[in-house]
């Protein structure tokens, strides 16, 4: 199975609470950066210790980290992208056209069916 090093492991914990963007923009490799390099870059005092102090993660999925060249890189440049995306099935599908919903865990019922009709409708279009 898999290991993921600890500093993406710990990435992949503070996804949607940790951006990477500017260390990216810098052309900085944010798990070989410094701390004073991750502060300076924006990323909180708290997260950088949580960077630095990490459990592996293991994963039957294939762990792409946003320095991978398949990440796709539409999604990489974007603030708070997902640190780490785990990967079921064709990874060259990541770089095809697509569209993606995201909202709340605890949605309302009339934003479940607007999100279920969103999807229908992408759908459908191809």
């Amino acid at each position: 199975m898999p290991r993921l090093p600890p500093f993406w492991s710990a990435a992949a914990r503070l996804s949607g609470r940790l951006d990477l963007s500017s260390c990216l923009a810098a052309g900085i490799d944010p798990a070989a950066a410094s701390a004073d390099e991750l502060r300076h870059h924006g990323v909180s005092p708290r997260h950088v210790a949580a960077l630095r102090q990490a459990d592996l993660l293991t994963s039957d999925a294939l762990a792409l980290v946003l320095t991978d060249p398949r990440y796709p890189p539409a999604l990489r440049g974007v603030p708070f992208a997902p640190p780490v995306l785990f990967v079921l099935g064709d990874v060259r599908l990541l770089h095809a056209p697509g569209a993606a919903l995201v909202g709340a865990r605890r949605c309302s019922e009339p934003a479940r069916r607007m999100a279920g009709g969103l999807a229908h409708a992408v759908a459908d279009a191809g």
